[in-house]
């Protein structure tokens, strides 16, 4: 085998790896366990992936993290193939990282998140060999970097115990845009949804109508004079 052939395929290898983290990670972000049949949670399978999907923090990280690896060692082959090219050191690098960034964001983002998201239950059933594999091979360094993190948040004032899954308003709507542009969605229901958060923002002065002629009836009024001022 010559050095082309295998560069290319360890490069193969390092793009499937990329699409098959991708799949796991949001795969186990997204199942839903009352969606997996009654012969999945029974399995030992399934019971195992029940208990990660109440607790996917760590397994995510852990694929994200070999994930952003893979990318990272693209990058490298690829200003290794071309280093005796007469491009400067730092353009080259530049092009590397810019063509493996846009493939890979195109395998995950555009092809393995789409078909994770709508078959989440039975990738993760599938991926689970590969999720708790890669969890356990890494939890030392997830553990790590952790605990580094948790530290500079306690430096920074920021208290790590808050909730990490936090959605915020803006990711909602975003959700809710690919929502309407994949068709899920329908315009309606979208805007219906748009106008629920743009409500939250309005306050009693905003839903008031101002009214220039107004008749009213005085606290020190007589009966007589209230009864006319109702006639």
């Amino acid at each position: 085998m010559t050095a082309s052939v295998f560069v290319l395929v360890v490069i193969t290898f390092l793009l499937i790896l990329v699409f098959l983290f991708s799949l796991a990670h949001t795969a186990l972000k997204n199942a839903n366990e009352n969606k997996l049949t009654d012969k999945q949670k029974n399995s030992p399978r399934g019971e195992k992936l029940l208990r990660r999907m109440d607790e996917p923090r760590h397994a995510v990280l852990s694929l994200r993290g070999l994930k952003l690896f893979c990318q990272m060692m693209m990058a490298v082959i690829g200003i290794h193939i071309f280093r005796k090219t007469m491009l400067p050191a730092w353009l080259l690098s530049c092009i590397c990282c810019f063509v493996g960034a846009f493939i890979c964001t195109t395998l995950c983002k555009v092809l393995a998140e789409r078909v994770a998201r709508r078959r989440a239950e039975k990738l993760a059933y599938a991926l689970f060999p590969l999720i708790e594999g890669v969890h356990y091979v890494c939890w030392p360094i997830t553990w790590l970097s952790r605990s580094i993190a948790r530290g500079l948040m306690h430096m920074l004032g920021l208290d790590p115990r808050t909730n990490e899954e936090e959605v915020t308003q803006e990711e909602i709507m975003a959700l809710v845009d690919i929502g309407e542009e994949s068709g899920i969605i329908e315009s309606d229901e979208h805007e219906m949804l748009k106008n629920v958060f743009d409500f939250g923002d309005q306050t009693a002065a905003d839903c008031m109508t101002h009214r220039m002629d107004v008749t009213a009836i005085a606290l020190d009024d007589t009966t007589e004079e209230i009864l006319e001022t109702i006639r």
